[in-house]
């Protein structure tokens, strides 16, 4: 029971410093508009103490959100993607199937795409914003990358890294469906 209160007491701490921090208060300002003491604010951020619902109804009230926000815990240790739950995104004429599995979101600057070409597949991207890298890796064929004016082929197996501030392509002119995954990093 007391580790169960613990993560609870931790889950709380952190849920409370994230969304002041969010909303750019300091424990003082949290104080005045939610009537809790700045030392408790302070206590309960570092899960020093394991509050009372009427304190955290006074907090969420504070903050205005809803008391689950604060007692919610933020993500899940293992999240599993199933590929048919994933939003698919084709090109026009659905040769070019891209699957954001993890896309890009607060918490991370990076997105993480499983992509197939069919064989005569290819795909044109323009210029990411300037320090966005992309990572690929590929299997099942080879992969014609364009940057620019270079022409790559990755095999099976292989893979190839660039930074995406020029125009790029991808082009599959084999018989076989290529698959690739498509790591993009953001600045």
């Amino acid at each position: 029971m007391k580790n169960e209160t613990d993560f609870i007491c931790k889950t709380i701490a952190k849920n409370i410093k994230k969304i002041r921090e969010d909303q750019k208060l300091s424990m003082d300002q949290l104080a005045s508009i939610s009537g809790v003491s700045k030392s408790m604010i302070g206590q309960i951020e570092r899960a020093e103490t394991n509050s009372s619902i009427s304190t955290l109804w006074k907090l969420a009230s504070g903050l205005h959100v809803p008391f689950t926000a604060l007692i919610e815990q933020s993500k899940e240790h293992v999240m599993r993607v199933d590929k048919e739950s994933v939003n698919i995104v084709k090109n026009e004429d659905g040769l070019f199937r891209m699957y954001p599995y993890f896309p890009i979101d607060e918490n991370r600057n990076f997105e993480i795409l499983y992509i197939e070409l069919d064989p005569g597949a290819c795909s044109h991207s323009e210029p990411h914003a300037t320090g966005t890298e992309e990572y690929i890796i590929v299997f099942g064929s080879t992969l014609e990358l364009t940057i620019g004016e270079e022409i790559h082929e990755i095999h099976s197996g292989d893979a190839i890294y660039f930074t995406a501030n020029e125009p790029h392509s991808y082009r599959n002119k084999t018989k076989e469906t290529l698959t690739m995954i498509n790591i993009i990093s953001y600045a």
